[in-house]
């Protein structure tokens, strides 16, 4: 069984893509904030991280940031609904792009506009998946 982490801030989102990810069999952890999502990595080690970019404590850039500079191989779906990157740690010349370009740059697998349908979600995490 595949396992998801979904760090969302937004507890009704974050509860509805939970929701959704267990309908489709998946194990799912969950947590509000970028530093809880990079300790949760090393404790449930997901397949995929569903994650917001606009979080406290630690952004979703920074996270995937950490994540590939570490070189981890979990697969990452970057979801916001924003598009300021004047509150992002970014440090080079993607500050002129949106932020969920910003996440593909980072290394970033897949990227959602929130608000999203639960089902692109799921389609989003399953394509991510290797087939069996």
């Amino acid at each position: 069984m595949a396992r998801i982490l979904v760090v969302e801030d937004d507890d009704d989102a974050r509860d509805l893509f939970e929701f959704a990810l267990r309908a489709r069999g998946f194990e799912v952890s969950t947590t509000d904030d970028g530093k809880a999502a990079l300790d949760r990595c090393h404790t449930f080690s997901p397949h995929v991280i569903v994650i917001d970019i606009f979080l406290p404590r630690v952004d979703g850039i920074a996270v995937i940031r950490e994540l590939r500079a570490a070189a981890s191989t979990v697969k990452i779906v970057a979801i916001s609904a924003g598009w300021n990157v004047a509150n992002l740690e970014i440090n080079d010349d993607l500050v002129e792009r949106d932020v969920l370009g910003v996440a593909l740059a980072a290394g970033a697998d897949r990227t959602l506009q929130k608000p999203l349908a639960p089902k692109d979600l799921v389609a989003a995490v399953e394509s991510l998946l290797p087939r069996s």
